[in-house]
């Protein structure tokens, strides 16, 4: 599974594009996101699956694991991130979706 934030996605369109954590656009069309998470939002943490297409890249098994700011994820976990991605409750990474850099805030 991959990490990566909503670059943008339209309700109307029914796809948009999520940038993951290695920098790559990566195309994702509704029918990929688990039903509870649409629509997805500019600036959400998903994980998912990448596949190759003739098009280019496709994710596939679309899972919010964050709202743009969190909020969402801390009400259900109580964390700010689920500790086998990369974080711990209290010390959890932030990462600036343009640069991909980490840093811990």
């Amino acid at each position: 599974m991959a990490i990566g934030w909503v670059k943008w996605c339209s309700e109307r369109r029914h796809y948009g594009f999520i940038l993951s954590e290695q920098g790559e656009e990566v195309f994702v069309h509704q029918t990929a996101i688990r039903e509870a998470d649409w629509p997805l939002r500019d600036g959400d943490e998903v994980i998912f699956t990448v596949r190759e297409t003739p098009k280019g890249l496709q994710a596939a098994d679309v899972i919010r694991i964050a709202d743009a700011d969190g909020a969402r994820f801390r009400a259900i976990y109580g964390q700010d991130r689920v500790p086998h991605l990369g974080g711990a409750p209290g010390l959890a990474p932030t990462r600036d979706v343009g640069s991909g850099e980490d840093s811990v805030g």
